[in-house]
């Protein structure tokens, strides 16, 4: 289960809120947080709904685009919340399968790689259609994480690591299903942009990375990450992964 999953548990939670601060810093992420902003339709008085919230961030940049309204942030996580309140807004521990709010409260509802942490992804879809109401957007951000692609070392060795990186999920495909869902949840005018998050080249945090990441920490040498080093230094490393943005409409 990945540490996003159960914050709370680990015993450094801290370092949570350092990735999602470096990682909303990136032209990649900040251009595509924008993106799927815009998408939602803000406009000024609308009550909105961040599902997964993290530390806030995308909803009080939301809430500057809906000036005279009000944007609510939920989080599984206690201590997310805390950060998140600490740094202003409004901002809830809850259950994303399970929203505390009536039907048809929102103007809109957006979540953010959040449903490949859950067990049941499609009811936390099926939530923010409950309480969204007719006509509102709904906007959400997923990885399909078993388009994760590595290059430049033994494909069955990296296969090995990648396999048990997407099996750290708890519905790591949960992305290439949101269409089907949109559309059995009766949602309308559904579109679906694919970006792909990669990189080609070792920077100075690639090893690093690539360790946490797929080889848990462990100090593993098998020659796998040589060989990436190698294929960096010759143009044949790869990473990627493909990410789904899917918008919608609640029917009037």
């Amino acid at each position: 289960m990945s540490g996003y999953a159960a914050i709370d548990q680990t015993p450094d939670p801290g370092r949570y809120i350092e990735r999602l601060d470096e990682m909303r810093s990136t032209p990649f992420w900040s251009a595509l947080k924008r993106r799927s902003l815009r998408l939602l339709e803000p406009r000024p008085g609308h009550v909105m709904l961040e599902v997964g919230c993290g530390t806030g961030e995308d909803a009080r940049e939301l809430a500057r685009l809906v000036p005279g309204g009000r944007v609510v942030g939920i989080d599984s996580s206690a201590f997310m919340i805390a950060e998140a309140c600490r740094r202003g807004g409004d901002f809830q521990v809850a259950d994303a399968g399970q929203l505390p709010f009536a039907d048809a409260s929102f103007d809109g509802c957006r979540s953010e790689r959040v449903l490949h942490h859950l067990e049941r992804p499609r009811q936390a879809l099926a939530e923010m259609v409950r309480v969204a109401r007719p006509g509102a957007r709904i906007v959400v951000l997923e990885p399909d994480l078993a388009t994760l692609e590595i290059r430049g070392a033994d494909p069955l060795v990296t296969q090995v690591h990648v396999q048990a990186r997407i099996e750290h999920f708890r519905s790591p495909t949960a992305a290439r299903y949101l269409p089907k869902w949109c559309c059995q949840l009766g949602l309308l005018d559904v579109t679906v942009d694919m970006p792909v998050l990669s990189f080609s080249t070792w920077r100075e945090d690639t090893e690093a990375f690539l360790t946490a990441k797929y080889l848990q920490g462990r100090q593993v040498e098998d020659g796998w990450l040589a060989s990436l080093r190698h294929a960096a230094r010759e143009g044949r490393f790869y990473h990627g992964v493909s990410l789904l943005l899917v918008a919608a409409r609640k029917a009037p």
